[in-house]
């Protein structure tokens, strides 16, 4: 059966076809003099485990601040601060919150 004679047919390359924002860069990624900068699973799940959806009962305050407390207590030779923050914020935020991130502009946000 032709693709024209069943117009709802799905082949597989539109199931991996992106729907919604083009790019996912609007952070900067800071520049580095380490060597290699490994970023570990456990931070990015206790990052996540902290996360902001930009509900009217949250605090973004509040969030920031455990984000902060999380952060600091991170160091990576040769990475700054900032280049660690910049790297785990996304992983901070769900569902409108992540929305509000990822619509602004590519390369909005810097160190």
């Amino acid at each position: 059966m032709a693709e024209e004679e069943n117009p709802g047919r799905r082949t597989l390359a539109n199931a991996i076809t992106v729907v919604g924002p083009q790019h996912f860069n609007n952070i900067v990624r800071p520049r580095v003099n380490a060597l290699n900068m490994e970023v570990k699973l456990v931070l990015i799940q206790l990052v996540k485990s902290n996360h902001f959806n930009g509900l009217s009962n949250e605090s973004p305050y509040y969030h920031l601040t455990t984000f902060n407390e999380i952060c600091n207590t991170v160091k990576i030779n040769g990475v700054s601060d900032e280049a660690i923050k910049l790297s785990l914020f996304p992983f901070s935020l769900e569902g409108n919150a992540k929305m509000w991130l990822n619509s602004f502009p590519k390369n909005s946000f810097t160190e």
